[in-house]
Protein backbone atom coordinates (compact mmCIF):
# COMPACT_ATOMS: atom_id res chain seq x y z
CA UNK A 1 0.00 0.00 0.00
CA UNK A 2 3.03 2.26 0.60
CA UNK A 3 4.92 1.55 -2.43
CA UNK A 4 1.02 2.03 -4.43
CA UNK A 5 1.00 5.69 -2.37
CA UNK A 6 4.53 6.52 -3.19
CA UNK A 7 4.16 5.82 -6.47
CA UNK A 8 0.55 8.33 -6.74
CA UNK A 9 2.93 10.79 -5.13
CA UNK A 10 5.03 10.85 -8.01
CA UNK A 11 2.56 10.97 -10.92
CA UNK A 12 1.29 13.72 -9.15
CA UNK A 13 4.64 15.75 -8.94
CA UNK A 14 5.64 14.67 -12.62
CA UNK A 15 1.85 15.79 -13.57
CA UNK A 16 1.96 18.95 -12.07
CA UNK A 17 5.66 19.82 -13.24
CA UNK A 18 4.45 19.00 -16.67
CA UNK A 19 1.80 21.49 -16.90
CA UNK A 20 3.80 23.88 -15.39
CA UNK A 21 6.73 23.56 -17.94
CA UNK A 22 3.89 23.79 -20.83
CA UNK A 23 2.48 26.65 -19.27
CA UNK A 24 5.42 28.65 -19.22
CA UNK A 25 6.22 27.45 -22.81
CA UNK A 26 2.80 28.61 -23.69
CA UNK A 27 2.84 32.31 -21.91
CA UNK A 28 6.83 32.31 -23.54
CA UNK A 29 5.52 32.05 -27.24
CA UNK A 30 2.60 34.26 -26.54
CA UNK A 31 4.88 37.10 -25.53
CA UNK A 32 6.96 35.58 -29.07
CA UNK A 33 3.57 36.07 -30.81
CA UNK A 34 2.76 39.72 -29.26
CA UNK A 35 5.78 41.09 -30.12
CA UNK A 36 5.67 39.81 -33.81
CA UNK A 37 2.61 42.06 -33.90
CA UNK A 38 3.85 44.58 -32.21
CA UNK A 39 6.74 45.25 -34.08
CA UNK A 40 5.28 44.70 -37.69
CA UNK A 41 2.81 47.34 -36.38
CA UNK A 42 6.32 49.58 -35.48
CA UNK A 43 7.95 49.09 -38.61
CA UNK A 44 5.12 50.14 -40.60
CA UNK A 45 4.16 53.22 -38.54
CA UNK A 46 7.76 54.28 -38.94
CA UNK A 47 7.81 54.11 -42.77
CA UNK A 48 4.58 56.04 -43.17
CA UNK A 49 5.56 58.82 -40.31
CA UNK A 50 9.12 58.59 -41.96
CA UNK A 51 10.25 61.54 -44.27
CA UNK A 52 11.47 59.55 -47.14
CA UNK A 53 9.79 60.09 -50.91
CA UNK A 54 6.87 58.04 -51.70
CA UNK A 55 8.51 55.82 -53.48
CA UNK A 56 11.21 54.61 -50.85
CA UNK A 57 8.53 54.13 -48.91
CA UNK A 58 6.47 52.00 -51.05
CA UNK A 59 9.69 49.37 -51.51
CA UNK A 60 10.05 49.23 -47.68
CA UNK A 61 6.02 48.26 -47.19
CA UNK A 62 6.50 46.28 -49.48
CA UNK A 63 9.23 44.39 -48.12
CA UNK A 64 7.86 44.62 -44.68
CA UNK A 65 4.43 42.99 -45.86
CA UNK A 66 6.40 39.77 -47.96
CA UNK A 67 8.52 39.04 -44.55
CA UNK A 68 5.72 39.06 -42.69
CA UNK A 69 2.61 37.74 -44.63
CA UNK A 70 2.32 34.15 -45.78
CA UNK A 71 1.44 34.26 -49.57
CA UNK A 72 2.15 31.74 -51.54
CA UNK A 73 0.10 29.63 -49.01
CA UNK A 74 -3.08 32.16 -48.62
CA UNK A 75 -2.71 31.81 -52.42
CA UNK A 76 -3.10 28.25 -52.90
CA UNK A 77 -5.66 28.34 -50.05
CA UNK A 78 -7.95 31.06 -52.21
CA UNK A 79 -7.99 28.73 -54.98
CA UNK A 80 -10.10 25.61 -53.06
CA UNK A 81 -10.62 22.71 -54.31
CA UNK A 82 -9.23 23.52 -57.66
CA UNK A 83 -5.90 23.62 -56.37
CA UNK A 84 -5.38 19.68 -56.91
CA UNK A 85 -6.15 19.92 -60.24
CA UNK A 86 -3.98 23.19 -62.12
CA UNK A 87 -0.95 22.66 -63.85
CA UNK A 88 2.33 23.45 -62.23
CA UNK A 89 3.38 26.10 -65.05
CA UNK A 90 -0.03 27.44 -64.48
CA UNK A 91 0.31 27.46 -60.80
CA UNK A 92 3.65 29.34 -60.70
CA UNK A 93 2.35 31.85 -63.27
CA UNK A 94 -0.58 32.41 -60.79
CA UNK A 95 1.20 32.68 -57.92
CA UNK A 96 3.03 35.11 -59.27
CA UNK A 97 -0.06 37.19 -60.58
CA UNK A 98 -1.82 36.49 -56.78
CA UNK A 99 1.22 38.07 -54.82
CA UNK A 100 1.45 41.33 -57.03
CA UNK A 101 -2.36 41.69 -56.60
CA UNK A 102 -2.34 41.21 -52.45
CA UNK A 103 1.01 43.43 -52.53
CA UNK A 104 -1.21 46.21 -54.98
CA UNK A 105 -4.27 45.87 -52.73
CA UNK A 106 -2.61 45.91 -49.53
CA UNK A 107 0.78 48.15 -49.37
CA UNK A 108 -1.26 51.21 -50.68
CA UNK A 109 -3.34 50.71 -47.70
CA UNK A 110 -0.87 50.92 -45.52
CA UNK A 111 -1.19 55.05 -45.63
CA UNK A 112 -4.09 54.31 -43.60
CA UNK A 113 -2.03 53.67 -40.48
CA UNK A 114 -1.66 57.44 -39.94
CA UNK A 115 -2.95 58.24 -37.15
CA UNK A 116 -3.99 54.55 -35.99
CA UNK A 117 -4.04 53.43 -32.56
CA UNK A 118 -4.76 49.69 -32.15
CA UNK A 119 -4.82 47.16 -28.46
CA UNK A 120 -3.81 43.38 -28.57
CA UNK A 121 -7.22 41.78 -26.88
CA UNK A 122 -6.59 38.33 -26.85
CA UNK A 123 -3.84 35.86 -27.99
CA UNK A 124 -5.67 32.18 -28.50
CA UNK A 125 -3.63 29.01 -29.56
CA UNK A 126 -6.10 27.55 -31.89
CA UNK A 127 -4.25 24.59 -33.10
CA UNK A 128 -0.41 23.38 -33.60
CA UNK A 129 1.72 25.92 -33.66
CA UNK A 130 -1.23 28.40 -34.94
CA UNK A 131 -2.31 31.41 -33.35
CA UNK A 132 -5.27 33.78 -34.09
CA UNK A 133 -4.71 37.57 -32.29
CA UNK A 134 -7.39 39.67 -31.49
CA UNK A 135 -6.94 43.58 -31.53
CA UNK A 136 -9.25 46.55 -31.38
CA UNK A 137 -8.11 49.42 -33.90
CA UNK A 138 -8.96 52.89 -33.73
CA UNK A 139 -8.58 55.23 -36.54
CA UNK A 140 -7.75 58.76 -34.87
CA UNK A 141 -7.38 60.42 -38.12
CA UNK A 142 -11.04 59.84 -38.77
CA UNK A 143 -12.64 60.07 -35.18
CA UNK A 144 -13.99 56.07 -35.79
CA UNK A 145 -14.98 54.05 -33.43
CA UNK A 146 -12.94 50.70 -32.96
CA UNK A 147 -12.50 48.01 -35.37
CA UNK A 148 -12.19 44.28 -34.43
CA UNK A 149 -9.29 43.11 -36.25
CA UNK A 150 -8.16 39.54 -35.74
CA UNK A 151 -4.42 37.85 -37.37
CA UNK A 152 -4.08 34.24 -38.18
CA UNK A 153 -0.62 33.60 -37.29
CA UNK A 154 1.32 30.45 -38.30
CA UNK A 155 5.18 29.57 -36.92
CA UNK A 156 6.22 28.06 -39.80
CA UNK A 157 10.09 26.92 -39.60
CA UNK A 158 10.60 28.75 -36.38
CA UNK A 159 9.05 32.34 -38.29
CA UNK A 160 5.54 33.46 -37.40
CA UNK A 161 3.83 35.02 -40.45
CA UNK A 162 0.11 36.08 -41.07
CA UNK A 163 -2.20 33.73 -43.00
CA UNK A 164 -5.07 35.38 -42.62
CA UNK A 165 -7.18 38.92 -41.35
CA UNK A 166 -10.03 39.02 -40.17
CA UNK A 167 -11.72 42.47 -40.31
CA UNK A 168 -14.98 42.61 -38.15
CA UNK A 169 -15.64 38.58 -38.34
CA UNK A 170 -14.96 39.20 -42.04
CA UNK A 171 -12.03 36.66 -43.41
CA UNK A 172 -9.89 37.63 -46.27
CA UNK A 173 -8.91 34.46 -47.46
CA UNK A 174 -12.35 32.58 -47.23
CA UNK A 175 -13.72 35.50 -49.17
CA UNK A 176 -10.76 35.57 -51.83
CA UNK A 177 -11.94 31.58 -51.97
CA UNK A 178 -15.56 32.58 -52.58
CA UNK A 179 -14.37 35.22 -55.24
CA UNK A 180 -12.21 33.31 -57.05
CA UNK A 181 -14.14 29.78 -57.31
CA UNK A 182 -16.90 31.69 -58.40
CA UNK A 183 -14.64 33.30 -61.46
CA UNK A 184 -12.36 29.85 -62.13
CA UNK A 185 -16.10 27.92 -62.41
CA UNK A 186 -16.90 30.41 -65.62
CA UNK A 187 -13.39 31.54 -67.16
CA UNK A 188 -11.08 28.88 -65.42
CA UNK A 189 -8.07 29.79 -63.83
CA UNK A 190 -6.81 31.18 -66.90
CA UNK A 191 -9.68 33.81 -66.45
CA UNK A 192 -8.87 34.33 -62.78
CA UNK A 193 -5.04 35.21 -63.73
CA UNK A 194 -6.50 37.63 -66.37
CA UNK A 195 -8.87 39.07 -63.83
CA UNK A 196 -5.71 39.62 -61.16
CA UNK A 197 -3.96 41.19 -63.53
CA UNK A 198 -6.12 44.15 -64.61
CA UNK A 199 -6.48 44.62 -60.86
CA UNK A 200 -2.63 45.07 -61.06
CA UNK A 201 -2.08 46.83 -63.99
Amino acid sequence: MGNIIKKLKLVILLFVVNITVLLSVFANQNQKVQNFVNNTAQQVILVIDSSDAEMQKKQKLRDIFCNTVDISWMGKFALGKYYRNIAQEQLKEYLIVYKAFLINAYVSKFSEYNGVNFDIDSIKLISNSQYIVNTKVLNKKYNSKYINVAYRIKVVKERFLIRDIIAEDVSLILGQRSDFSSIISKEGVIGLIKKLKNKVT
